[in-house]
């Protein structure tokens, strides 16, 4: 399985995916819109269902992160 590490910014956002033994598999930054954010859900498709994947997202507020705690249930 594999984790993915998001870095919330203001204006850009980062994306880190970890294989299962830890290693750098994939990292990309996006932009702070609904766009940047369909892509990077595609992308993440790659790695098995966004709805299953791991992730720890980095911020201190925002609706972004509401956004993805609501997603997830």
């Amino acid at each position: 399985m594999h984790t993915v590490g998001w870095d919330w910014g203001g204006q850009t956002h980062s994306v880190t995916v970890l294989d299962a033994q830890s290693a750098k598999a994939a990292r990309w930054t996006l932009p702070h819109t609904e766009a940047g954010i369909t892509s990077t859900l595609r992308r993440l498709a790659d790695y098995g269902d966004p709805a299953e994947l791991r992730v720890a997202i980095e911020t201190s507020k925002g609706l972004g992160s509401v956004r993805a705690i609501k997603r997830t249930g």
